[in-house]
């Protein structure tokens, strides 16, 4: 079922699944990693639309999943550091929680709120921006031969 949810002053269109047979008293929406990285490429096109290259990965795999971000501008160049961590920011904020260290656990957030209270559950463990092209791309190249 594909819903608007309005989330980080921003409207996201993305697909969920809906459990009839929950018992659940609360309503909530799960992001899984499939769906925090449908909304990072839309909160990258409805800010900066084609202003930059960006690639938004997802990956699934035993004990968890991540999403991987780059940017960069279309000759391979880091982008603006403002525009950077605006973007982090917001893809960081789609993670479930964080890794301790200290105590070698990964420790989940509590469940986040949409713009309408709508309770939020984050299930991608991990999230990586990098201010650089992605290996291996047109940009990278570009970036490198004007390096050599």
């Amino acid at each position: 079922m594909l819903i608007k949810l309005k989330y980080y002053g921003m409207e996201f269109s993305i697909d969920i699944n809906i459990d009839d047979t929950s018992t659940k008293s609360k309503k909530s929406i799960d992001i899984t990693r499939v769906n925090a990285a449908k909304m990072i490429r839309q909160f990258i096109k409805q800010k900066y639309p084609k202003q930059f290259k960006s690639w938004v990965k997802s990956e699934s795999y035993s004990g968890g999943s991540s999403i991987n971000v780059n940017l960069c501008n279309f000759d391979g160049t880091p982008i603006d550091e403002v525009i950077f961590n605006e973007i982090e920011t917001f893809s960081k904020s789609l993670k479930a929680g964080w890794f301790n260290g200290m105590i070698d656990s990964y420790e989940y957030n509590e469940s986040s709120k949409s713009d309408i209270g709508t309770l939020i559950n984050m299930y991608t463990k991990f999230v990586f921006v990098s201010n650089e092209a992605l290996w291996g791309s047109k940009e990278y190249r570009i970036k490198e031969q004007a390096e050599a």
